[in-house]
């Protein structure tokens, strides 16, 4: 996994990728809010092995275009376009 998700942030500018948090502080809750966002297309108990990759793949484009109110109302896509351009 660690390699995966480096491999993910190499592109950031460093500013933007300087800590990672493996859901063990204070932001549990929005992780929790995140797993709920999911349950609601794909409820507990559901056969993972039924969903195809492409469904799949549709959860992090969904979820990074949901619009946040903690970022002000921009969606995470949107908020990182403003960080990069800034």
């Amino acid at each position: 996994m660690q390699e995966a998700l480096g491999h993910r942030l190499q592109d950031l500018p460093q500013s933007l990728s300087t800590s990672i948090t493996y859901d063990n502080g204070t932001e549990k809750g929005s992780l929790e809010n995140v797993i709920g966002l999911i349950r609601r297309t794909y409820p507990k108990k559901t056969d993972w092995n039924l969903i195809s990759q492409s469904d799949l793949d549709t959860i992090p484009f969904r979820l990074n275009h949901l619009p946040k109110k903690w970022i002000d109302f921009l969606s995470p896509d949107e908020a990182l376009s403003v960080a990069l351009a800034a």
